[in-house]
């Protein structure tokens, strides 16, 4: 009997790669669902498209249903993005899951997930006792790890530590050639107004368009502007602790532009993924008890027929809420409240990157895509 496979993705743009790991999950016969990032991604950039185009997207190309995953777990590190992913699987009752991979090795990247580096440094470093693994740990015991691969290692961790048995199938990502290019790529391609029609379907210029639905910097100025005139220390929000948020808080000061604040702010030691989640997660407030749950509850944002039955079948076994209607959303507590406030807060932040500004709550009217 063929299983239910989830995707966790970011689809940020949907390209050739995405379409082909699309069918190959589909191939059986089984629902396909894709558990994918708002509108805010993991490196804390505003998705190119908004959720809903994305999403729309993904069910044309295979995909029979697609849940958000919400912020702030789809703007985590890897750890925290992977418990959110394969949280919300699990509460939708799947357990096998399809993931891009560099090697295309799906036992080399379980032996990975395997390892730790100490006790101890698991009891320090991660109140979840998940596995923390550095580069040179995992080279010592011949492993090497590009970022897909690392991203797999993280899910299969966040099974474990849910208590979940589930199987996981690496795809293997195709190379850059004339057809294949990397989200990475072609998001630059949008930004600097180059054609990248070839290395994604048709139906992603039909449905997306060719111009990013965010302003060039909107995002940045938001957070240079909200660090400017930032009072409240830092010390609380995560990522933001060791001295990230007093940096940023300097750059500030110095800086005349979001693009100068986060180039001053930048060394060798913090990635521009870390301040940018630092600044970010500062502006709405995020902690790390935020993030050590996996999320209450999902969001549908499109769907096909085969996914609305996959939905309605486990309706009565799912141990996690799926919002058609979030303006409905009623909270059953303050954890629930608080998940809540902060998805809505960024989707405020987003609303106001649009080449358009929304009015406020405008994603909290928007109703899934049904095809």
């Amino acid at each position: 009997m063929a299983k239910n496979t989830a995707i966790i993705c970011e689809f940020n743009p949907l390209h050739n790669g995405h379409k082909a790991i699309l069918a190959h999950a589909g191939k059986e016969g089984n629902a396909v669902i894709a558990i994918m990032s708002g509108n805010f991604t993991q490196r804390s950039e505003g998705a190119v498209f908004d959720k809903y185009k994305r999403a729309r997207l993904a069910v044309s190309m295979g995909a029979d249903a697609v849940l958000e995953l919400p912020f702030p777990w789809c703007s985590a590190s890897g750890e925290f993005f992977a418990l959110g992913g394969v949280g919300i699987a699990a509460g939708l009752g799947i357990d096998s899951f399809v993931f891009g991979s560099e090697t295309g090795d799906t036992d080399y990247v379980k032996r990975a997930s395997r390892l730790t580096v100490s006790e101890a440094c698991s009891a320090a470093d991660n109140k979840l006792g998940a596995a923390v693994s550095s580069d040179n740990f995992l080279r010592s015991h011949g492993i090497s790890l590009s970022s897909n691969d690392k991203l797999a290692a993280e899910y299969m961790r966040a099974a474990v530590r849910l208590g979940i048995t589930a199987d996981f199938s690496a795809y293997k990502r195709m190379t850059a050639d004339g057809f294949y290019r990397s989200a990475t790529d072609i998001r630059q391609m949008i930004y600097d107004g180059e054609d990248f029609s070839p290395f994604v379907p048709t139906e992603t210029i039909d449905v997306c368009g060719r111009t990013s639905d965010i302003r060039d910097g909107a995002l940045e100025d938001i957070l240079f502007h909200f660090y400017r005139i930032k009072t409240e220390p830092s010390y609380n929000v995560f990522d933001a602790a060791g001295g990230v948020g007093e940096r940023l808080a300097v750059s500030a000061a110095k800086s005349h532009s979001g693009s100068e604040f986060f180039r001053l702010a930048a060394t060798k030691k913090y990635t521009n993924s870390r301040l940018r989640r630092a600044a970010l997660f500062s502006l709405l407030g995020v902690s790390k008890s935020d993030l050590t749950s996996p999320p209450a509850f999902t969001v549908l944002l499109a769907a096909n027929e085969k996914g609305r039955r996959f939905l309605a079948d486990t309706k009565k076994t799912r141990s996690i809420a799926v919002l058609t209607k979030p303006s409905d959303f009623s909270p059953s507590d303050e954890s629930e409240k608080r998940q809540y406030d902060l998805w809505c807060r960024a989707d405020e932040v987003y609303s106001l990157c649009l080449r358009q500004v929304q009015t406020s709550g405008e994603y909290l009217r928007r109703s899934p895509a049904i095809l």
